[in-house]
């Protein structure tokens, strides 16, 4: 039953939930039934993903989705054990998931399924102060803050004083920018404090906050791991998402344009050292801020999962980052050196999502009446809807990402230009004109 914070094996058949009757519920409380699920279908799906937004419901009440059982994670236990009463809301939140669908019955796993990332390590990289004190222990740098234990207001200020303004408050739990304020005047800090905490309770279940030095200036860089169960760990470049909206990725490019080699070297350097000093052993990304001023950069985060832009790595290393997540969740080891891993060429993806920016970005539902992706050399195409496909506002508005790839920068901005411009959705409006 690891499966559910892993993979299978590519030959190990389906994962069969037979008469589930399952709702998830989002955070804001609409409910929507269980993704697609029905008695003759087999499912697998990223438990991270939805074990981060969702929290999970059983209409006959038939599991109790937080008995506190362990035996779908032998090892678990020990290592918790260790840190008993200092688990925040996510990761228990996470673990709880994972618990409550080993004790469904209904659940049926053909083959024995393999272990996928380790659960402890979804955990500890899913709190972002855990995962600020494990990047300090790897002796890599973080961004000067508060990533304590007391929460209290009167703590939160004192400390807000220490670290000065600009400064961000950032859920512990969060991601894509919800429970983070930006304070400019520490007058303001107790009600944005307020603001962000209720924020992260309704989004993810903890109120947990840290405190960072704003960095205006500042450049997202993340680098792509790969690892294995013997302890090989092994980067695929860097990424470059600097272009956002909204804490939300649009662009990404790789390699990371004008980044000069010394600090690359570093980067990749202190991402693999991280990774190998919390035990990891799947695919994953090491975030981190680069402060364009000053050319320093500090640890953000790590995503112990595939990410949304990974084909752009995919492109110019040449290596299926997909495959070998499976392939080293089935014990394989990873069959090249760091040195047989090649940057070449470059690749740029653009997150085509159902939005009006001209309507202050306003999410745009409907049925999708036509879709014609464009087929061109260079292109990739990722896609999740059809002609048909009805576009709810229940779910994330990326409809589709659109990828190119060509000897140089220039190039591949061009070519993916000019696919954005052959690319037509009718229906729901879309962003396709804005990334042009």
């Amino acid at each position: 039953v690891r499966l559910v914070t892993g993979a299978l094996k590519p030959a190990s058949g389906l994962v069969l939930f037979e008469g589930a009757d399952l709702t998830f519920a989002p955070a804001h409380g609409r409910a929507r039934q269980g993704m697609g699920y029905a008695p003759q279908e087999g499912v697998v799906f990223d438990t991270l993903s939805v074990a981060e937004n969702l929290t999970l419901h059983h209409r006959d009440r038939s599991l109790e989705r937080y008995k506190e059982l362990f035996t779908m994670f032998p090892r678990l236990p020990d290592r918790l054990a260790q840190r008993a009463g200092t688990l925040s809301g996510g990761e228990k939140k996470i673990l709880s998931f994972c618990r409550a669908l080993a004790e469904d019955t209904r659940l049926v796993i053909l083959d024995e399924p393999t272990e996928g990332v380790q659960p402890e390590n979804i955990a500890l990289m899913g709190s972002k102060i855990a995962a600020k004190a494990a990047a300090v222990a790897a002796n890599v740098r973080v961004v000067p803050g508060y990533y304590g234990d007391d929460q209290s207001d009167a703590h939160l200020l004192a400390e807000a004083h220490i670290v000065g303004v600009p400064l961000l408050i950032k859920a512990s739990a969060g991601g894509g920018g919800r429970g983070m304020r930006q304070v400019h005047d520490l007058a303001e800090f107790t009600a944005e404090l307020t603001a962000a905490r209720a924020e992260a309770v309704a989004a993810f279940g903890d109120g947990q906050v840290l405190l960072e030095r704003y960095i205006g200036a500042a450049r997202h860089i993340e680098v792509q791991i790969l690892a294995d169960q013997q302890g090989n760990v092994r980067h695929l470049f860097e990424r470059d998402c600097s272009l956002q909206r909204n804490h939300q990725k649009v662009i990404e490019e790789a390699p990371a344009p004008r980044l000069a080699a010394d600090i690359r070297a570093s980067l990749l350097d202190s991402a693999v050292r991280l990774t190998k000093g919390i035990g990891y052993d799947s695919a994953g990304t090491v975030e981190f801020l680069l402060d364009a001023d000053t050319g320093e950069y500090y640890f953000l985060e790590m995503n112990t999962r595939l990410q949304v832009e990974h084909p752009v790595t995919e492109a110019v290393t040449g290596i299926d980052i997909a495959a070998w997540q499976l392939r080293a969740a089935g014990g394989e080891a990873l069959p090249f050196a760091q040195d047989d891993i090649t940057c070449t060429g470059w690749a740029i993806e653009a997150r085509i999502a159902a939005e009006d920016p001209a309507n202050n970005y306003r999410p745009a539902i409907g049925k999708i009446t036509s879709y014609a992706a464009p087929d061109m050399p260079g292109l990739r195409v990722d896609s999740g809807v059809c002609a048909g496909s009805t576009v709810s506002h229940y779910y994330d508005s990326m409809l589709a990402k659109l990828i190119s790839s060509a000897p140089d920068r220039a190039s591949a901005i061009r070519l993916l230009e000019q696919g954005l411009a052959k690319y037509r959705i009718t229906g729901p409006g879309t962003n396709i004109a804005f990334l042009r």
